[in-house]
């Protein structure tokens, strides 16, 4: 592990690792003292004197060093790793191969020029001992002493590999030996580097579980088992539909190990926004994993444990649990806390039960998503990042939702993105710590059944109080953003939904009474 220390009084930060005993031991010239002992360890002056900077510098250059001593590694060993697992004796020979050419291509681009020199230094010694005129050959090593590593020698190289090794020319032998130089001669990014950047990210973020990442790894090692080259294949070459293909043989397969649905589904949702980060960073096209839900099947079984987040207004519960539940979180959550999920969590809960908003829309929220229709003169929240189509909408701000907004932009201050503000984004998601606060918040009230009443309950809440009011199904679906009882993308797209004084006249159904109320407005004011 890297280490940080401020040298000879220094307020800047030297990042140091230690070599491992197994490269002091091959000492390569790049470790190597002037006397020609081997350094135990390297340092790397991070000119910084910010601390959390300086660590995660650190950690760049820890993995840094940790892929150069494999590269060394690879190199003294000449072979692929031992844990590769190989059919026969020609396919590690192949595998061999490939590994040999890939390191060709890596030290060419660690150095341009070493191809170059060693292949001068053949020419040359060709010219001095021949005497007689260039021939055929001795062009060629010119012609590739100009133009480095040529794909002809890479295609030379292993087809007489395949032809050594893989025995009598058949379909099959030669359609493998075509992998093989696929595999060697693409450099496009690999699925594994796509992951690993995403854990390195995920680690220098801080605050991830041990056992989130083990979790991540487990499943994105299954993924690349239904892979042509495994974590080397080119992640450029894997579609949506191989994508919802795995996670159909994969939720097969779990399932008969008696996983749940909703295990099958968060393991999958660990390795997901790897592809949605890469896509965003321009390292792919397109994220292959992008709705692939569509590759699930819900049985009969797991739509009987899936039922969740019931309303807090329910036959079941007392009629104050309600005013009980926000009173108490009042008491708890107030703007002086040093928490800024605490500071959040009463302005959430208002906005969540006056617009049936998701808890992640509410938690990106910006001050130009509060918009005004003048010639209506509505306010309305513009939600133009959603989990689908559906969710594109705009919600029209009943009395008490538009005191919360106008007191959050009132706290806003310039450069500040959000309404609610100093949240750490983690999974890809400003609602994670809101959201495990209130979770560990009702539990203490009582409600310890996981996934039966939880934040997302304050949404069920308003289209309970909807339904029961006979509002609509087209205006609650325009509301919350559910594609049910209309057909959203046919009516926003082409007749533009009813109109928004329309749908607010339809929502002011959403009343909670007057206690609530002012418990919501005072928690501001604290």
């Amino acid at each position: 592990m890297a280490n940080i220390r401020q040298k000879n009084g220094s307020k800047r930060w030297t990042a140091t690792v230690r070599i491992p005993k197994d490269i002091r031991e091959l000492n390569p010239e790049s470790i190597r003292k002037r006397n020609g002992e081997p350094k135990t360890l390297l340092e790397k002056a991070l000119g910084t004197s910010d601390k959390k900077l300086a660590k995660k510098l650190a950690h760049d250059f820890e993995y840094h060093c940790t892929q150069q001593f494999e590269k060394l590694r690879l190199r003294h060993q000449n072979q692929l790793p031992t844990h590769k697992q190989f059919t026969s004796a020609a396919d590690q020979i192949m595998e061999e191969a490939v590994a040999k050419l890939r390191q060709r291509l890596i030290d060419a681009e660690e150095n341009p020029y070493a191809e170059e020199d060693a292949n001068r230094a053949r020419l040359a010694k060709v010219l001095d001992n021949s005497g007689e005129p260039v021939d055929k050959d001795t062009l060629a090593l010119y012609q590739q002493t100009v133009e480095g590593i040529s794909e002809a020698e890479v295609d030379n190289a292993i087809e007489m590999l395949g032809a050594k090794h893989l025995g009598t020319s058949t379909f099959s032998s030669l359609n493998k030996i075509e992998e093989y130089k696929r595999r060697a001669k693409d450099t496009r990014i690999s699925v594994g580097t796509i992951f690993e950047r995403y854990i390195r990210k995920r680690v220098l973020d801080g605050q991830v579980k041990a056992s989130t990442i083990k979790r991540a790894n487990t499943t994105f090692n299954e993924f690349c088992e239904s892979l042509p080259f495994r974590a080397d294949t080119a992640a450029a070459t894997i579609t949506t539909a191989k994508v919802r293909e795995w996670v159909g043989k994969y939720q097969l397969k779990l399932q008969a190990q008696n996983k749940a649905f909703t295990t099958i589904k968060n393991n999958i949702e660990s390795i997901a926004p790897a592809f949605n980060r890469a896509e965003e960073e321009g390292l792919i096209d397109r994220n292959p994993f992008r709705k692939f839900t569509e590759g699930l099947f819900v049985t009969k079984r797991g739509v009987k444990e899936n039922e969740s987040n019931r309303s807090w207004i329910n036959d079941d519960l007392n009629d104050n649990a309600l005013l009980h539940l926000i009173n108490a979180a009042s008491q708890k959550f107030t703007p002086q806390s040093r928490s800024p999920a605490h500071k959040v969590m009463m302005p959430l809960i208002g906005l969540a039960l006056y617009t049936g908003a998701r808890i992640e829309e509410l938690c990106r929220l910006t001050p130009n998503d509060i918009k005004l229709r003048k010639h209506l003169g509505v306010r309305y929240i513009d939600i133009t990042a959603a989990k689908s189509a559906a969710g594109i909408r705009e919600i029209p701000l009943l009395p008490v939702a538009e005191q919360i907004i106008d007191y959050l932009i009132s706290q806003t201050t310039a450069g500040q993105d959000y309404l609610l503000p100093n949240l750490i984004e983690q999974d890809g998601r400003r609602s994670h710590k809101p959201s495990n606060e209130f979770s560990r918040f009702k539990k203490k009230l009582g409600y310890v059944q996981k996934n039966e009443y939880t934040f997302h309950s304050f949404r069920s809440t308003a289209i309970t109080l909807l339904d029961r009011a006979n509002v609509n199904d087209a205006y609650i679906s325009m509301m919350v953003g559910h594609v049910e009882g209309r057909n959203t993308l046919a009516k926003k797209r082409y007749s533009a939904g009813p109109q928004l004084a329309q749908l607010k006249d339809a929502v002011s159904a959403i009343r909670y009474g007057d206690a609530i109320d002012n418990l919501i407005i005072q928690s501001l004011r604290y």
